[in-house]
């Protein structure tokens, strides 16, 4: 009885350090070749329809790490991808408050910072609040990942203008679904699914 009682106290010690490693996700490091596909789509979108900060058309986008950098790849041509890019949302470019590591179950972080007002080109104060809930499994059209569901939720002064709800992988080291849904007036969604993954051994 001694010996299962020794046994199952250094089981309890082995598992512990794993469980906590498996909440936690480190910053991806990304490896050249690396390519995901993902499936876009947004409706009555009402901000940028051109530059860096304009929403990807609707429909399936090819993207690989390629000399350090994210680029986009379609039938004709390429086309490098800037970190201010909404695919930063995504694929970790930089830190950002909707992908800032390290993710810890549990951990909450807040952020001010300005943006365009719709429809103006004047800017104002805003704030956001983003939540590490939990682990999930999640099946997108690339598979089946254990993913770190993650809730953002954006202020425009006092009154809430925004909500996003998108789960992490770090096995496809990006984010496999992604659901934005604008408030304050607004209709507007974005909702992107991993639909392959093509790493690199």
């Amino acid at each position: 009885m001694k010996n299962v009682l020794l046994f199952l106290v250094a089981a309890m010690l082995l598992i512990s350090p794993f469980k906590v490693f498996g909440q936690e996700a480190q910053a991806p490091v990304y490896k050249e070749g690396e390519c995901w596909v993902f499936r876009s789509v947004s409706k009555n979108y009402q901000g940028y329809v051109s530059g860096v900060l304009a929403m990807p058309v609707n429909g399936d986008h090819r993207i690989c790490f390629l000399r350090h950098n994210f680029w986009e790849l379609d039938e004709s041509a390429k086309s490098r991808i800037s970190t201010d890019s909404v695919w930063n949302n995504i694929l970790y470019m930089r830190q950002t408050r909707y992908l800032n590591f390290p993710l810890i179950v549990g951990q909450k972080r807040n952020e001010e910072f300005e943006a365009r007002i719709r429809g103006t080109n004047r800017r104002e104060k805003r704030t956001s609040e983003s939540t590490v809930l939990g682990m999930e499994q999640i099946t997108s059209s690339a598979g089946a990942y254990q993913t770190f569901k993650i809730e953002t939720n954006g202020w425009c002064g006092a009154k809430a203008c925004g909500k996003w709800i998108y789960f992490y992988s770090a096995q496809t080291k990006s984010v496999v679904k992604y659901n934005y849904q604008a408030t304050l007036g607004s209709t507007a969604t974005w909702e992107v699914d991993l639909i392959q993954f093509l790493p690199v051994p």
